[in-house]
């Protein structure tokens, strides 16, 4: 095996130090090495673009190589297409849902986590609201886009993750900023459709509200999951039910049970 050594290393300047294993530029092999390069960056940019839902920022694409040049003429081809300041998508404008939540977290810095409606509607337990995007962002955070609607605040290491590759707020989070402002009906629909989907227990969120460092949803989520009046339910009429049926001085009833069969 031919060994390349230089004293500015063995990628310096456009050729250096390949020559000798690739030939002259220009040369077939060197040609071939120039391909395999090229096609090797767009396989991991690919790869990347994929994974986010079809965007990437600036900083992304300057690791990669391209100018401030580079990266306005492919906005004026329209090879990239400005979603926010400094973030793009590839190849053409439309963006999934996902690709907009994705956009919105990469244009407010690596410490932004979607929560609140658009939360709730990543983990499946509520449609995601019309209007602006919710993040939660650093208290010292500066940055603001039209659009993107930010909640600055802080953010305990397990209160975060990641869904589908997406950074979001845990699912107990989620259900209190849903608290703060939902009416108990929605509220239990969206405890319950947590449940069902295997994201929490109602006995592991009582724990987890309980460590909770203030905040606006924790009291009526903590009042909503009270061992004494909550049920778990499938169902809207159920969930009206369970009060009638209280007011009326009858049973609490029972939920989730089969009956003949």
């Amino acid at each position: 095996m031919t060994s390349v050594t230089n004293e500015k290393g063995p990628f310096a300047g456009p050729h250096e130090g390949l020559r000798a294993v690739y030939g002259r530029p220009g040369g077939a092999n060197f040609r071939r090495w120039s391909f395999n390069r090229v096609m090797a960056r767009l396989t991991l940019q690919r790869s990347l673009v994929e994974r986010q839902f079809g965007v990437l920022d600036h900083d992304q694409l300057a690791q990669r190589g391209y100018s401030n040049e580079a990266i306005d003429h492919r906005v004026e081809t329209g090879r990239l297409h400005r979603i926010f300041r400094g973030v793009y998508a590839v190849g053409r404008p439309e963006l999934t849902r996902e690709g907009w939540w994705m956009a919105a977290i990469r244009a407010c810095g690596p410490e932004a986590w979607l929560s609140h409606g658009d939360g709730a509607a990543l983990y499946g337990i509520r449609s995601r609201p019309r209007g602006d995007i919710h993040l939660s962002v650093p208290l010292n955070a500066r940055r603001s886009y039209d659009g993107i609607v930010t909640h600055r605040r802080h953010l305990a290491d397990h209160e975060k993750t990641e869904r589908q590759g997406i950074p979001v707020v845990a699912i107990e989070v989620v259900l209190a900023d849903l608290a703060a402002v939902l009416r108990r009906g929605p509220l239990e629909a969206a405890i319950n459709e947590a449940d069902v989907r295997g994201l929490i227990a109602v006995p592991e969120l009582r724990e987890r509200v309980d460590g909770m460092t203030r905040r606006p949803g924790r009291k009526p989520l903590r009042e909503t999951i009270d061992r004494r009046t909550f049920r778990y339910t499938r169902s809207g009429l159920e969930r009206a039910f369970i009060p009638i049926a209280l007011r009326a001085g009858l049973p609490r009833p029972e939920t989730l049970v089969e009956v003949n069969g």
